[in-house]
């Protein structure tokens, strides 16, 4: 998948390492909470926005974890499962959901504690960038 590619590219451009598994299963849990909210909300761009982004943290926690089949398992029915039955096609809702985190700058603090000290926890978005350099994905585009 053309996709994964260009997600490892935006990993390491962005030097984010091997995670934890309490780091990542605290993403997981925060991104499911957002998808159970646009659930309740009847809210379609968000419930894909939380697949999608829960593919980009499972993908991230495989280049580290490669033997995790309960990760590939969970992976799979993303991709296979719940993207389409939202109507989506998983390649082209990954293009956008890169173009979005791709338009996103690090945190300017963060970036420089991790100049000195190397990485660690989840990257932060600065949340002073100028909204109008950020993509926000556009998910009908990804329509089945």
């Amino acid at each position: 998948m053309k996709w994964q590619a260009s997600l490892k590219k935006w990993r390491e451009d962005r030097n984010i390492g091997k995670q934890s598994h309490e780091v990542f299963t605290s993403m997981i849990a925060e991104e499911l909470q957002e998808y159970q909210v646009a659930v309740t909300n009847d809210d379609w761009h968000e419930q894909v926005d939380a697949i999608c982004d829960q593919i980009v943290l499972t993908t991230n926690h495989l280049a580290h974890y490669p033997d995790r089949e309960d990760l590939k398992k969970s992976l799979d029915t993303l991709l296979t499962l719940d993207l389409p039955n939202l109507g989506i096609v998983p390649d082209l809702a990954m293009k956008q959901c890169l173009k979005e985190i791709s338009s996103r700058v690090q945190d300017p603090v963060q970036a420089e504690d991790w100049k000195v000290n190397g990485p660690s926890g989840k990257w932060q978005k600065d949340r002073n960038q100028d909204p109008s350099t950020l993509y926000k994905a556009d998910y009908k585009l990804a329509k089945a």
